[in-house]
């Protein structure tokens, strides 16, 4: 009887050893993980966020990561992804991941890429537990618009000369025919009948 009991006794702690010293070394092969870049033309600055989905884990249960365009990849090793999904990641500039729904854990878009900017490259990246795919999103941005517009130039206006003539003279006449112009002091010209 006594071995019947130590033969059990062993049995449970061993399957219990194997159970918590193993689960470890196991995790990983039953997951996909991606390894991920983002490559950018005319890129505003910013960084985004790419994102795969999980299940009810506990060791893929989905994951988010920070990445900007042409940074080096970021490795996602804790997804889970179902062959009716539309591609297992996500990117965005803002991401989270939603709540369990029948065993599943989808990537929930907070904020969408820039608006000027568009996907090139349509493929959607999938994968099977145990893999290790690459991927690499293709965004294309629009240029930023220059505005050519002219600063404007401050102009002086001319100020006028002062074209003084001489106080009033009976009998003579002065004319001053062109103030604007730089003449010198304007001559008096006789009227007939002044000796």
């Amino acid at each position: 009887m006594k071995k019947i009991i130590l033969f059990l006794f062993l049995i449970l702690f061993g399957s219990l050893f194997l159970k918590f010293s193993l689960a470890p070394a196991y995790a990983n092969p039953r997951c996909i993980t991606f390894k991920v870049k983002v490559t950018a033309k005319n890129w505003p600055g910013g960084g985004l966020q790419v994102g795969c989905p999980g299940d009810k884990g506990p060791q893929c249960v989905g994951q988010i990561k920070d990445i900007r365009p042409g940074q080096k990849e970021v490795t996602l090793g804790k997804c889970s992804c179902y062959p009716n999904q539309n591609g297992c990641l996500t990117l965005g500039k803002k991401l989270k991941l939603g709540p369990l729904d029948h065993g599943k854990k989808k990537v929930i878009v907070v904020t969408k890429i820039p608006s000027k900017c568009e996907l090139t490259n349509k493929k959607k990246f999938c994968g099977s537990n145990g893999q290790t795919k690459k991927a690499t999103f293709k965004l294309t941005c629009k240029k930023p618009s220059t505005s050519n517009t002219p600063t404007p130039k401050l102009t002086k206006k001319p100020t006028p000369p002062i074209c003084v003539g001489p106080e009033k003279v009976t009998n003579v006449k002065v004319t001053c025919p062109s103030c604007f112009e730089n003449t010198p002091t304007p001559s008096p010209t006789p009227t007939e009948g002044s000796n």
